[in-house]
Parts: structure tokens; sequence; C-alpha cells
């Protein structure tokens, strides 16, 4: 072989390389931010509510364009005061009322130093921030359903599902942007 031809090879074999590692990349994404529908067998549902402290902040979604964007924004905050947490995973659940399907949400972790300050109880309540877009689609579908928000938190590897005792509805009126 020439050298012409084994810088060839070598180009095609780069090519489909980084091919490979696209769609492994979109793969993983597209896992990350779907909607999974969950499985409660394996879930406790937290029935003392009280150890949990925790504030959704807003739920925003223009109504108009909630077709054009789909995407409602939900943003809060949960956490355990006076308990030391090491090890801290918030996910978003939906549930729709009507159906009593479950529907995991992709969330993103926000740092909340103001939830530290606020407690002031020694102990670090940073990781206690989430926000969610949750897409507006064949199975999220606020203009026929109204859904309930819980936090699955996993706390120190102590997992509960916790009921935000509020609905996407019950803000319909009160934090919608115009």
């Amino acid at each position: 072989m020439d050298k012409w031809q084994t810088e060839k090879n070598i180009i095609k074999i780069l090519l489909i390389s980084f091919i490979i590692l696209l769609c492994m990349w979109g793969i993983l994404l597209w896992n990350e931010n779907r909607i999974i529908v969950l499985d409660l067998n394996d879930v406790i549902i937290s029935s003392n509510t009280d150890e949990y402290t925790y504030q959704i902040e807003s739920i925003k979604y223009k109504q108009e364009d909630l077709a054009a964007h789909n995407k409602i924004m939900v943003s809060g905050w949960i956490s355990c005061p006076g308990q030391e947490i090491k090890i801290a995973s918030i996910r978003m659940v939906l549930k729709n009322i009507s159906t009593g399907q479950y529907y995991l949400i992709p969330t993103t972790i926000v740092s909340r130093e103001d939830v530290t300050e606020k407690f002031d109880d020694g102990y670090n309540h940073s990781l206690s921030g989430f926000k969610i877009n949750i897409p507006h689609n064949n199975k999220i579908d606020t203009g026929i359903y109204d859904y309930e928000i819980y936090a699955l938190c996993c706390f120190n590897d102590r997992e509960q599902l916790v009921p935000l005792n509020t609905t996407i509805k019950t803000w319909e009126n009160n934090d919608v942007e115009s």
C-alpha cells in the first residue's frame, strides 16, 4: 500500500469512530432526558413528610404559547433540616390525578446556599435545589390533566417519594407568565 491509501484508511477509521461516538452520546442524552413511567413497587411513599422541608418557588409557562414552547418550568428546593446529608439525589415525579400514573421527570439539581443559610443548623443543604422543564407531549398534557408534584429524594441512600402537596393547575392562576 502506498502512503495515500494508508492515510485514506486512517481517515475512514477516524470518521467511523467519530460517528459511533456521536451516536452513543445521542443515546445517552436521550436516555437521560426522557420521561419514564415510574414503577412504585420499589419506592417508599413517605407518610411522614414532617422530616422534609420544601418550597415550590415557581411554576411558569405561557398558556397561549404552551404548544410552541412545549415546556413548563418548575423550580424550588427540598431538604431535611437537622440531618447531615452526605449523598443527595433529587428527581421530580408527576402523578396524573385522573389516571394515577406516575412519571419520572428529568431533573437538574441546583446549588442553593441560601437554603443552608435559612436553616442555620450546622448542616449543608446546598444540594437541595431543583429545576425541571416538563415537556408538554403525549405523556404529559396539562391542557387535559392535572398533575400532583412529588420529589423522589435519595438522601444518604434512603429513597422516598415525598408529596409536595401541590399540583400544576394550582399554580395556573398564581404564577403564569403573560
